[in-house]
């Protein structure tokens, strides 16, 4: 059983999307990354293949892997937003589960794709998590990690939804691989990038970009 501090920091978060899906739904599609999906549909095997899109969102990244011919399942805790993902990506199947508690058989997913999908987590959270997707994940399987840097953990408010807090975990490079490493993955390739290189007008805001493999 979780205590009531577990569950408001994700409650509140969600909650957040909830109120604000629309707002958040228009903003996500002008964050698309490019250059990661490029690289993850490259190291991906041919389809049909079963893929996890960890906190989905609005569907931006299921639709543009279901319409390659994937079999793509996509997870959230915000009903609106998975409302707004059903119509975005009608090729896709949606989910509501919580990451913490992911209801799949094990080495059914040929890949998981997890764009900004761990940054709500607290860092204690996280081990159990990335356990839990390494054994989702088939032998030879891979696995994107998309994730905040920084330092600390708590609630804070981010340019995309300026008037509501979210709870976030920052974590440094060398600290996250060291999770993901813990955890089972093998990592292909990590790099930090800085939005400010990718987008007009943003803030620079730095992300951990992971690509990982699961090897047994």
């Amino acid at each position: 059983m979780k205590n009531n501090t577990e569950i408001d920091h994700i409650t509140q978060t969600v909650d957040a999307y909830e109120k604000n899906s629309q707002q958040y739904a228009t903003q996500a599609e002008y964050f698309s990354l490019d250059p990661e999906m490029k690289r993850f549909l490259h190291l991906l095997p041919l389809p049909p293949a079963n893929i996890l899109d960890l906190a989905c969102g609005s569907g931006r990244d299921s639709r543009l892997l279901s319409s390659k011919g994937y079999n793509v399942i996509g997870v959230d805790l915000s009903s609106a937003l998975l409302a707004i993902a059903k119509k975005n990506a009608p090729l896709a199947k949606f989910k509501k589960q919580d990451l913490r508690n992911l209801q799949f058989h094990n080495n059914f997913f040929d890949a998981v794709w997890a764009s900004a999908a761990l940054v709500h987590l607290k860092k204690t959270e996280l081990p159990h998590v990335l356990s839990s997707l390494f054994l989702l994940i088939k032998p030879g399987g891979l696995a994107f990690l998309h994730q905040k840097k920084g330092k600390g953990e708590g609630f804070s408010i981010e340019p995309s939804m300026p008037s509501v807090k979210r709870y976030y975990s920052y974590y440094e490079k060398d600290e996250f691989e060291k999770y993901v490493t813990n955890a089972g993955f093998i990592i292909i390739d990590s790099y930090v990038y800085c939005d400010t290189d990718r987008f007009i007008g943003k803030r620079d805001t730095e992300w951990i970009s992971c690509f990982t493999k699961k090897t047994i």
